[in-house]
C-alpha cells in the first residue's frame, strides 16, 4: 500500500507537518530511506519511503 504524507497524517491523526518531522527524524537515524521520483524534464514529483535494513553486528541480530 503507498499513500501520501497527507493521507497517512489522516490515517495516524496528526497533521502533515508533524509527519514530515518524524519522517526526516527517522531519514536521520538511518530506519527509513528515501528515493526520489522525477519526472522527464527533471523536476522532483514524489518520493517513496522504504524501511532501512537493520544493521547486524558479526552477522547476528543486534
Amino acid at each position: 500500500m503507498q499513500l501520501t504524507k497527507r493521507e497517512l497524517a489522516q490515517v495516524v491523526g496528526r497533521s502533515v507537518g508533524t509527519v514530515n518531522r518524524l519522517m526526516s527524524d527517522l531519514r536521520r537515524r538511518g530506519i527509513i530511506e528515501e528515493e526520489m521520483r522525477f519526472n522527464e524534464s527533471g523536476g522532483q514529483v514524489a518520493s517513496v519511503y522504504y524501511c532501512a535494513e537493520r544493521p547486524t553486528r558479526h552477522g547476528g541480530a543486534v
